[in-house]
């Protein structure tokens, strides 16, 4: 689809969002059972910060950007590794203590 500029027209085009959660939910279990929980964060904080810069170079320089940046696993992958973010830090008990209602009774 990012190659072509379009949504395919078989009636397959919907499961393009599907395609990109199996391949970040499969992959992500490897990725964690090789790092430390520190490498870990770091490396989903470059993963959060990182697609939105690449949406706005595909849709300025590539042809069919503007499909591409909304389409391809890359592009999307800030949204997912925000939930990953967020499970790692709701582990943490410091983090959670922060980030939990209960931390405004101070």
């Amino acid at each position: 689809m990012g190659w072509m500029g379009s949504f395919d027209r078989t009636g397959l085009d919907v499961t393009w969002s599907l395609a990109i959660e199996a391949q970040f939910y499969l992959t992500l279990p490897f990725v964690i059972r090789r790092m430390t929980r520190r490498s870990l964060f770091y490396l989903l904080a470059a993963v959060i910060c990182g697609p939105p810069i690449l949406r706005a170079l595909l849709i300025h320089y590539w042809v069919h950007g503007d499909i591409a940046a909304y389409v391809l696993t890359p592009c999307r992958a800030d949204a997912l590794a925000l939930d990953a973010l967020c499970a790692l830090l709701a582990r943490n008990e410091r983090a959670w203590r922060y980030l939990s209602l209960s931390h405004t009774d101070r």
